[in-house]
């Protein structure tokens, strides 16, 4: 069991299960530091420098995705440098400095307009707003010769403090960061996912960190969700399920959520038994024109034959507004996680989506040895579940299944189409429409905790529905990459847990280990829990304990 001196302390979100302490490293806002000598230049020379500092922050992207060691980091950088490069964002700024307004003021004011477009969002974009605000000082920094990297430490032991981390500033860490706390954030925010795949421990959301001081020692445990002042030790508890031995056969399906070659590469290196995600989305993001059928067979070919054995489960593109892809020219929109995304996307651009689905059922004839299935997002209701079908069963498609994001369609499971024989429950939209809950709020991120009972309520519901129809239920969210949590979703009635290539060893090893009893009384933990801590503290005593 774990033991600590009770002394100064501060509460978060962890994310990992190791501990870790250091020093601390303290990353402060500069908005206040930059020079206003750019207030005198002339509308001229304000465009002439606003074009040379995209020129170099989309060089510093560009440099920190080749240098990624991340998949999901790099296509999450990927995604930051399409909103970088964005026409319109670009466009509004030199409205704005045409209009009078300074180059700073002009930047700031686009990417307020931005942001604010985005609030209330919740979906994966709506964890950028804090990313749209770090482009925007990245401009205004590089638009007064500012640009300064941050110098990570490379020697010691330090864990970085700061409000809150880009994805460009954690692609910079070195070998000497072992941990991370941040002000704002959640469980399912940027820095908290980032942290998982590179396994960092990391306490986010934490509210106040004024105590955390540059140099002080400060001891992470992100099983407690704390983060002490000081060194303080911490028992170590081997992970359980490398104590126990082995089965034959194995409790659940262990899969990889795949958006690049690299990634299908690393996924089948982990022994994973197949893809439960394969986001086509990620494949697009720089497409300035609708990509052919031929072209996108091409992309997906070489992603599948790098995949391992099993199931491939593609899931037709998953964007909207708030992950815009040029070739879509979707307007803005107030609230994109309420609007136009997801498969809804198909209502204004059907040509493209009647083209994908063609393209991987072609692809599908090169593979005959792979069982390729189709999926779709963002599905709220039995009617669009039925229109979805009825588009893949006509070209051919036998393995057809939808997302579970939208808490409606979950009253509709029992009505589903005959032909719809999975779904994949997508944690971190069913938790922020469920708890109708931003995200990127800190103050209300503890209602995205994936071990809210309410949650695990819900997932159970999800599972006996679906088996009373016969279908089979797999979770493709953040709550796959949590190990502990795994086991409570499997004796939920989960039947295959995909997550990102991180986290996917762990998933290959419980497998191996883990019994439907044991899940079952992990489950029944959990749900009886009153809290999410409390149901997260409960399981990791009883997976823990000897057995």
């Amino acid at each position: 069991m774990r033991f600590a001196i009770i002394m100064a302390k501060i509460r978060g979100f962890g994310v990992g299960e190791q501990p870790a302490f250091g020093k601390v490293f303290r990353i402060e806002s500069r908005k206040s530091e930059l020079p206003n000598s750019q207030e005198s230049l002339t509308v001229e020379e304000s465009l002439i420098r606003f074009e040379s500092a995209v020129r170099r922050v989309v060089t510093e992207f560009e440099v920190s995705i080749r240098k990624s060691p991340d998949t999901t980091l790099k296509a999450i950088l990927q995604a930051q440098l399409a909103l970088l490069t964005d026409p319109e964002l670009s466009t509004t700024i030199i409205d704005s400095i045409t209009s009078g307004n300074t180059l700073p003021a002009a930047i700031q004011a686009t990417v307020n307009e931005f942001a604010s477009l985005l609030v209330g969002g919740g979906t994966e974009f709506e964890a950028r707003i804090a990313d749209l605000q770090q482009i925007g000082s990245k401009l205004r920094e590089a638009s007064a010769g500012e640009l300064l990297p941050i110098d990570f430490p490379s020697e010691g032991e330090w864990i970085v403090v700061s409000n809150d981390l880009s994805p460009l500033e954690t692609s910079q860490f070195t070998s000497a960061i072992k941990g991370v706390v941040t002000k704002d954030g959640g469980p399912t925010s940027h820095t908290a996912i980032v942290c998982r795949q590179l396994r960092i421990p990391a306490v986010v959301g934490c509210g106040d960190i004024s105590k955390l001081i540059a140099n002080e020692i400060v001891t992470l445990d992100p099983i407690e969700n704390t983060v002490y002042l000081g060194k303080v030790e911490i028992n170590k508890v081997a992970k359980w399920w490398w104590s126990l031995p082995q089965r034959e056969t194995r409790s659940f399906r262990p899969l990889g959520n795949v958006g690049s070659v690299d990634d299908a590469i690393l996924v089948k290196s982990s022994g994973a038994l197949g893809v439960g995600l394969l986001r086509t989305e990620l494949l697009f993001l720089d497409s300035k024109t609708e990509p052919l059928i031929d072209e996108q067979m091409a992309i997906y070919s070489e992603i599948v034959s790098n995949c391992p054995n099993g199931e491939i489960i593609f899931r037709t593109l998953d964007a909207g507004t708030d992950k815009p892809i040029p070739f879509l020219n979707l307007t803005k929109e107030e609230n994109p996680a309420l609007g136009l995304r997801g498969q809804r996307v198909a209502w204004s651009n059907p040509q493209f989506f009647e083209n994908q689905l063609i393209a991987i059922h072609r692809l599908a004839a090169h593979f005959p040895s792979r069982k390729i299935s189709i999926m779709a997002p963002m599905i709220a209701c039995a009617e669009e579940a039925e229109s979805f079908s009825e588009s893949a069963t006509r070209l051919g498609f036998d393995s057809i299944g939808i997302m579970v994001e939208v808490p409606a369609i979950i009253e509709e499971i029992t009505v589903l189409p005959e032909a719809i024989t999975f779904l994949s429950i997508g944690t971190n939209d069913l938790s922020q429409y469920l708890f109708a809950a931003d995200r990127q709020n800190s103050s209300v991120a503890h209602l995205l905790n994936p071990w809210q009972p309410i949650l695990l309520q819900t997932i159970s519901r999800i599972c006996k529905l679906s088996k009373s129809r016969g279908i089979k239920v797999g979770v493709c969210g953040e709550a796959a990459s949590d190990p502990l949590l795994a086991a409570v979703l499997i004796g939920l009635g989960v039947e295959s847990l995909s997550a990102g290539v991180g986290a996917v060893p762990d998933l290959v090893a419980i497998s191996k280990v883990l019994t439907q009893t044991l899940a079952e009384e992990a489950a029944s933990v959990a749900l009886n829990s009153k809290s999410a801590f409390e149901a997260q503290l409960s399981v990791r005593d009883l997976l823990t304990s000897d057995k």
